[in-house]
Protein backbone atom coordinates (compact mmCIF):
# COMPACT_ATOMS: atom_id res chain seq x y z
CA UNK A 1 0.00 0.00 0.00
CA UNK A 2 1.22 3.13 -0.98
CA UNK A 3 0.01 6.76 0.56
CA UNK A 4 -0.70 10.01 -1.17
CA UNK A 5 -1.66 13.24 0.39
CA UNK A 6 -1.75 10.87 3.35
CA UNK A 7 -4.63 8.91 1.98
CA UNK A 8 -4.24 4.73 0.98
CA UNK A 9 -3.53 4.32 -2.77
CA UNK A 10 -3.37 0.09 -3.75
CA UNK A 11 -0.89 -0.98 -6.47
CA UNK A 12 -0.24 -3.71 -8.18
CA UNK A 13 1.73 -4.25 -11.37
CA UNK A 14 0.91 -1.78 -13.74
CA UNK A 15 -2.49 -0.59 -12.35
CA UNK A 16 -3.76 1.15 -9.67
CA UNK A 17 -6.83 1.19 -7.66
CA UNK A 18 -7.70 5.03 -6.47
CA UNK A 19 -11.27 4.07 -4.88
CA UNK A 20 -9.91 0.63 -3.23
CA UNK A 21 -11.59 1.29 -0.48
CA UNK A 22 -15.01 2.01 -1.72
CA UNK A 23 -14.96 -0.26 -4.93
CA UNK A 24 -12.20 -3.03 -4.14
CA UNK A 25 -10.57 -4.55 -7.23
CA UNK A 26 -13.88 -3.27 -9.14
CA UNK A 27 -12.11 -0.26 -10.83
CA UNK A 28 -8.34 -0.41 -11.77
CA UNK A 29 -6.62 2.16 -13.58
CA UNK A 30 -4.05 1.35 -15.94
CA UNK A 31 -1.01 2.67 -15.96
CA UNK A 32 1.13 3.17 -19.39
CA UNK A 33 3.68 1.32 -18.32
CA UNK A 34 4.85 -2.69 -18.77
CA UNK A 35 3.40 -4.62 -16.18
CA UNK A 36 6.70 -6.48 -15.18
CA UNK A 37 9.73 -3.49 -15.94
CA UNK A 38 12.51 -6.80 -15.15
CA UNK A 39 14.08 -7.92 -18.20
CA UNK A 40 13.64 -11.75 -16.41
CA UNK A 41 10.93 -13.63 -15.67
CA UNK A 42 10.03 -12.19 -12.19
CA UNK A 43 7.94 -14.39 -9.42
CA UNK A 44 7.41 -11.08 -7.07
CA UNK A 45 6.02 -7.77 -8.60
CA UNK A 46 5.80 -5.00 -5.98
CA UNK A 47 5.02 -1.66 -6.72
CA UNK A 48 4.84 1.75 -4.31
CA UNK A 49 4.56 5.38 -5.37
CA UNK A 50 7.09 7.35 -3.37
CA UNK A 51 8.33 10.66 -4.30
CA UNK A 52 11.82 9.05 -4.53
CA UNK A 53 13.91 12.62 -4.87
CA UNK A 54 12.12 14.89 -2.75
CA UNK A 55 10.76 17.24 -5.72
CA UNK A 56 7.32 17.25 -4.92
CA UNK A 57 6.67 14.84 -7.33
CA UNK A 58 5.22 11.12 -6.59
CA UNK A 59 7.55 8.60 -8.75
CA UNK A 60 7.12 4.94 -8.81
CA UNK A 61 9.31 2.44 -7.29
CA UNK A 62 9.01 -1.00 -8.45
CA UNK A 63 10.52 -4.55 -6.38
CA UNK A 64 11.19 -7.81 -8.66
CA UNK A 65 11.82 -10.98 -7.26
CA UNK A 66 13.93 -12.75 -10.01
CA UNK A 67 14.33 -16.54 -9.15
CA UNK A 68 16.54 -16.79 -13.50
CA UNK A 69 19.67 -18.20 -10.93
CA UNK A 70 17.31 -20.01 -8.36
CA UNK A 71 15.45 -22.20 -10.67
CA UNK A 72 11.88 -23.12 -10.49
CA UNK A 73 11.84 -27.12 -9.28
CA UNK A 74 15.10 -29.72 -8.74
CA UNK A 75 17.25 -27.54 -7.07
CA UNK A 76 18.79 -30.10 -4.98
CA UNK A 77 20.66 -33.39 -6.58
CA UNK A 78 19.86 -36.78 -5.43
CA UNK A 79 22.49 -36.75 -2.42
CA UNK A 80 20.51 -33.18 -0.86
CA UNK A 81 22.91 -30.34 -2.84
CA UNK A 82 21.85 -27.87 -3.63
CA UNK A 83 22.93 -27.13 -7.11
CA UNK A 84 20.80 -23.66 -8.56
CA UNK A 85 21.75 -20.05 -7.25
CA UNK A 86 20.36 -17.39 -5.04
CA UNK A 87 17.00 -16.09 -4.88
CA UNK A 88 17.41 -11.88 -6.25
CA UNK A 89 15.78 -9.45 -6.11
CA UNK A 90 16.18 -5.91 -7.40
CA UNK A 91 14.42 -1.83 -6.98
CA UNK A 92 13.51 0.18 -9.71
CA UNK A 93 12.50 3.69 -10.13
CA UNK A 94 10.13 5.47 -12.66
CA UNK A 95 10.96 8.91 -11.89
CA UNK A 96 8.06 11.13 -12.71
CA UNK A 97 9.03 14.12 -15.32
CA UNK A 98 5.67 15.15 -15.52
CA UNK A 99 3.19 16.25 -12.73
CA UNK A 100 1.36 14.90 -10.13
CA UNK A 101 -1.50 15.92 -11.94
CA UNK A 102 -0.55 14.37 -15.65
CA UNK A 103 3.11 11.96 -14.75
CA UNK A 104 5.55 11.07 -16.62
CA UNK A 105 6.75 7.96 -16.00
CA UNK A 106 10.21 7.40 -17.27
CA UNK A 107 12.01 3.98 -18.40
CA UNK A 108 12.76 2.01 -14.93
CA UNK A 109 16.55 2.40 -13.88
CA UNK A 110 17.86 -0.11 -11.16
CA UNK A 111 18.61 1.80 -8.09
CA UNK A 112 22.20 1.60 -6.77
CA UNK A 113 23.50 0.85 -3.64
CA UNK A 114 27.14 2.16 -4.30
CA UNK A 115 28.25 0.91 -8.00
CA UNK A 116 25.96 -2.05 -7.73
CA UNK A 117 22.50 -2.65 -7.34
CA UNK A 118 20.48 -2.92 -5.03
CA UNK A 119 19.26 -6.62 -3.99
CA UNK A 120 17.47 -6.49 -0.82
CA UNK A 121 16.57 -10.32 -0.23
CA UNK A 122 13.99 -11.47 -2.49
CA UNK A 123 10.52 -10.88 -1.15
CA UNK A 124 10.90 -7.76 0.17
CA UNK A 125 8.93 -4.85 -0.71
CA UNK A 126 9.79 -1.29 -2.21
CA UNK A 127 9.49 1.82 0.32
CA UNK A 128 10.21 5.06 0.59
CA UNK A 129 12.70 2.96 3.21
CA UNK A 130 14.24 1.36 0.33
CA UNK A 131 15.51 4.22 -1.31
CA UNK A 132 16.78 5.96 1.65
CA UNK A 133 19.24 2.66 2.08
CA UNK A 134 20.43 2.94 -1.71
CA UNK A 135 21.28 6.28 -1.15
CA UNK A 136 23.29 5.97 2.25
CA UNK A 137 24.74 2.64 1.22
CA UNK A 138 27.74 1.65 -0.44
CA UNK A 139 27.83 -1.85 -0.10
CA UNK A 140 26.23 -4.42 -3.12
CA UNK A 141 22.92 -5.59 -0.92
CA UNK A 142 20.73 -4.49 1.90
CA UNK A 143 18.66 -6.02 4.15
CA UNK A 144 14.94 -4.88 5.20
CA UNK A 145 12.26 -5.42 7.61
CA UNK A 146 9.22 -5.57 5.60
CA UNK A 147 6.91 -5.80 8.86
CA UNK A 148 7.87 -2.08 9.78
CA UNK A 149 8.28 -0.52 6.30
CA UNK A 150 5.47 2.05 4.90
CA UNK A 151 5.59 4.27 1.60
CA UNK A 152 4.60 7.55 2.26
CA UNK A 153 5.37 10.59 -0.06
CA UNK A 154 5.17 13.12 2.35
CA UNK A 155 8.88 11.32 2.91
CA UNK A 156 12.01 13.82 3.18
CA UNK A 157 14.17 13.44 0.25
CA UNK A 158 16.70 10.63 0.71
CA UNK A 159 20.16 12.03 2.20
CA UNK A 160 22.90 11.11 0.13
CA UNK A 161 26.18 10.02 1.16
CA UNK A 162 29.10 8.21 0.47
CA UNK A 163 29.73 6.62 3.70
CA UNK A 164 28.97 3.27 4.22
CA UNK A 165 25.57 1.86 6.29
CA UNK A 166 26.04 1.02 9.51
CA UNK A 167 25.92 -3.02 10.01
Amino acid sequence: MSYLHGQPVVLSPATTYPDFFQTGLDQPRKLALPANVHPQKVRGNFWRYVDYDGDGKTDLIVGADDWTDYGWDNAYDASGKWTHGPLRGFVYLLHNSGTNEQPVYESPVKIQAGDQPLEPSAGHRPTSRTSRAAANSTSSAASFSTASLTSRTSAPAPHRSTRPAAA
